[in-house]
C-alpha cells in the first residue's frame, strides 16, 4: 500500500507541489486516511503478469521519471474533486508549479509558496497571512523517481493494468473494484513522456463498501515548460521585505499579517 500512496502523492506533487497539496485539507483527507479494508482475494504475485503488463509498469515509473530528471520545469493546470458523499466538498483549483534547482514556487488556489535556500514563505490570500519559516539550502524539488522495489509493491496490490490509445495521448490504466482505497488510477501522457492527465477514483473512507460515495479526483496538466522560466516567481522581495531584524509586508500587501514558524 506505500507504493501506491507514493505514485499518488507523486501525481499532487506534480500538479500542484507537496506543501501547498499538504495543506488543503478536502484533498488531503481524500487520500491519506486509510479507510476500512474490504474483503480481497489473496495478493497476486508481481510474476503473474504477462510480459506486456510487466511492460506496461515499467512505462509507468519511466513517465513519472521523466519528471524526475529535469532540473528545470513549469507545469499549470488544475485539481478537480468530485466527492459523492458531500457534493459540498467538490472543487476545481487551478495550480502552478515551477522548480529551478534549490528553487520552487507553487500556487494552489488562494495560496502561494516560494522554497529558496534558508528560507519558505506561505501566502494566504484569503485569510491576508504571509508564514515565514527557516529552510535549509538544498535542492528543493521533490524526488519524482519510482525504482523496481516500488513497481513490485504496485504489482501486489491486485490491479489489473491495461494501455488504451485516445490520440494524441496514451493512457495506463489501474483498476480493482475490491481494493480498499483507490478503485482505479489513470495515468495520460503525450508523445513526449509529459503526463497531461491523472485519473483517481477513490473509496469513501467512511463506507468505502459503497461505490455510488467513490470520489474522483482528477489533474490535468494544460502547460509544461522546461526552458524560460519566470524568474520572478522565485522572489522574496514581491512578497516581504526586511526591516531591520524583522520582515514586513510589501506596499501591495501591506494589510498582511506576517507570522514566523520555527
Amino acid at each position: 500500500m506505500r507504493s501506491l500512496k507514493h505514485i499518488l502523492i507523486l501525481a499532487l506533487i506534480i500538479g500542484a507541489g507537496v506543501t501547498a497539496w499538504a495543506l488543503t485539507p478536502v484533498i488531503r483527507r481524500a487520500f491519506l486516511k486509510e479507510p476500512e479494508a474490504l474483503p480481497v482475494q489473496a495478493p497476486v504475485a508481481g510474476d503473474s503478469y504477462t510480459k506486456e503488463e510487466r511492460a506496461l509498469f515499467d512505462t509507468l515509473g519511466s513517465v513519472y521519471n521523466k519528471v524526475g530528471q529535469l532540473r528545470t520545469y513549469l507545469a499549470e493546470g488544475n485539481i478537480r474533486l468530485m466527492d459523492k458523499a458531500d457534493t459540498g466538498k467538490s472543487i476545481l483549483t487551478p495550480f502552478r508549479y515551477c522548480h529551478q534547482d534549490s528553487l520552487t514556487y507553487y500556487k494552489l488556489g488562494d495560496q502561494e509558496i516560494i522554497a529558496i535556500p534558508d528560507l519558505s514563505i506561505t501566502v494566504n490570500h484569503s485569510v491576508h497571512k504571509i508564514f515565514m519559516s527557516p529552510r535549509g539550502n538544498r535542492n528543493a524539488g521533490p524526488q519524482i523517481f519510482i525504482n523496481e522495489e516500488q513497481l513490485a509493491a504496485l504489482k501486489k496490490e491486485q490491479y489489473v493494468i491495461t494501455r488504451e490509445d485516445m490520440a494524441p495521448l496514451t493512457v495506463i490504466r489501474l483498476t480493482n473494484e475490491n481494493h480498499r482505497s483507490c478503485r482505479e488510477y489513470r495515468v495520460s501522457y503525450d508523445s513526449a513522456m509529459f503526463i497531461r492527465r491523472v485519473f483517481m477514483r477513490m473509496s469513501d473512507e467512511e463506507d468505502p463498501a459503497d461505490r455510488s460515495l467513490d470520489k474522483y479526483i482528477t489533474v490535468s496538466i494544460n502547460n509544461w515548460q522546461t526552458a524560460n522560466i519566470p524568474a520572478e516567481l522565485f522572489k522574496v522581495s514581491s512578497y516581504v521585505q526586511r526591516n531591520g531584524d524583522n520582515w514586513e509586508p510589501v506596499a501591495a500587501l501591506r494589510n498582511y499579517e506576517v507570522k514566523y514558524i520555527y
